[in-house]
């Protein structure tokens, strides 16, 4: 059902059409010269017409009732997937059995959403060849480079090989295959002595270096390598010593760290371009002791006092504390920490620190401690005091505080702190 109404303002006719099949309302506003009161009637039609068309248009671009947006929103392409490649790698890559390592260093590149890292492993390498380091290695972010050392040992077959090398990364793995050729040893091989070595941080040891040359082919040099994990190795010092005989010094710094069995590879090589190498196994200790838990601060004992001298009785696990403020000496056990007993025994009072005023003799037999011109002897097995002995004094010098220090002969080396002279004491 169609219902309509009209309204003059001013010069213009409002025409509104009401559709409530469509459940629409239309509006339209024309000059009211175009309509006279007689031609208004026959012109509703035409309006009507009118009106619809341009309905249309809009319900069909709507797609009967569609969102806001017009029309259905394509979804976007899926992110590429994670992915890796290693390279350049040498094609072909040649060897000799026994002789120098060739270098190779392919670059990680990662891909679409691809993290890293990337896990680098040698399967099923040929026979005598090797590669330094063995693997498994870990290319941690893209463009990251591994540095290996490639090379065939002297038991390698002669001729045509192939070297697989495969990085996996979760559920990506690529492989690569290397062509390689081994040629046939050199006519001289090096040899090495002592066969492996051992460095403690900035330390340093030599290896002596003999070519066995029967055909006396001429020698150009001396060489070694390390792959990119322990360059400091890679530098020895090496000294001509004779006629193919060398010495080669390594060393390490203090900041090394510690490490076990790095192969450095060591090369001579002929003027004719022939190698012959050895790998030497360097170890590294650490710079420091291992480190004991049980030695920690959790076994320390506060004494609230302020000891100013200590002597250790090592047979009776005993540690002599002198302090003067309170003119005591106490004893306490080295085994549990617990006061064993404390000792009257007057002392020098002075503001400052005035080490050496307690020593035991060399045996154990007695403990000596210096007062104030004159020292008391302590029996260490009845912490008990067993007499005093005066310090010789200068004319007119006043009592001072008396060190003294035990000597491996028996006798005491006394100082008298008033007058400044020091005395041989035989207790």
């Amino acid at each position: 059902m169609t219902s309509e109404r009209n309204l003059y303002i001013s010069d213009v006719l409002l025409f509104q059409k009401t559709d409530s099949v469509l459940g629409t309302m239309h509006l339209l506003a024309l000059p009211r010269k175009l309509f006279s009161p007689s031609l208004f009637q026959s012109n509703i039609a035409a309006a009507t017409l009118l009106i619809i068309m341009a309905i249309v248009p809009v319900l069909t671009g709507c797609g009967g009732g569609g969102s806001a947006g017009g029309g259905s929103t394509t979804p976007p392409p899926p992110p590429p997937s994670a992915d890796f490649s290693l390279g350049p790698f040498p094609s072909p890559a040649t060897l000799q059995a026994g002789g120098a390592a060739q270098q190779w260093d392919p670059t990680l590149t990662l891909s679409g959403t691809a993290p890293g890292p990337v896990t680098v492993t040698f399967p099923n390498l040929p026979n005598g060849v090797q590669v330094s380091p063995s693997g498994p290695i870990t290319a941690p972010t893209d463009g990251a480079i591994i540095n290996l050392l490639v090379y065939a040992t002297s038991s390698a077959a002669v001729g045509s090989a192939t070297v697989t090398v495969q990085g996996t990364m979760g559920s990506v793995t690529h492989t690569y295959s290397v062509p390689i050729t081994i040629n046939a040893t050199a006519p001289f091989q090096l040899q090495l002595s002592p066969p492996s070595l051992s460095l403690t941080p900035g330390g340093a040891a030599m290896v002596q270096a003999t070519i066995n040359n029967p055909n006396s082919v001429p020698i150009e040099g001396m060489g070694a390598d390390t792959s990119s994990q322990r360059q400091d190795l890679g530098h020895p010092q090496i000294a001509y010593v004779s006629n193919n005989n060398y010495d080669l010094t390594f060393s390490v710094d203090y900041a090394s760290p510690p490490a076990s069995d790095v192969p450095v590879l060591v090369t001579a090589q002929s003027t004719a371009g022939d190698t012959s190498m050895v790998v030497l196994p360097v170890s590294i200790g650490s710079a420091f002791p291992p480190v004991n838990p049980a030695n920690n601060r959790s076994t320390a004992v506060h004494t609230d006092e302020d000891p100013q001298d200590v002597v250790y009785d090592q047979a009776r696990k005993l540690l002599f504390l002198a302090i003067p403020g309170l003119n005591q000496v106490r004893v306490l056990s080295s085994v549990d920490y617990h006061l064993v007993a404390t000792i009257p025994v007057p002392q020098y009072q002075s503001v400052n620190s005035l080490p050496g005023t307690i020593d035991e003799a060399v045996d154990g037999s007695a403990v000596y401690v210096g007062g104030a011109g004159e020292i008391a002897t302590i029996n260490p097995s009845t912490l008990q005091v067993t007499g005093f002995t005066a310090v010789p004094q200068s004319g007119g010098s006043s009592l001072g505080f008396t060190q003294v220090a035990a000597l491996s002969t028996g006798n005491v080396l006394v100082l008298n702190g008033g007058s400044g002279h020091v005395f041989l004491w035989n207790p």
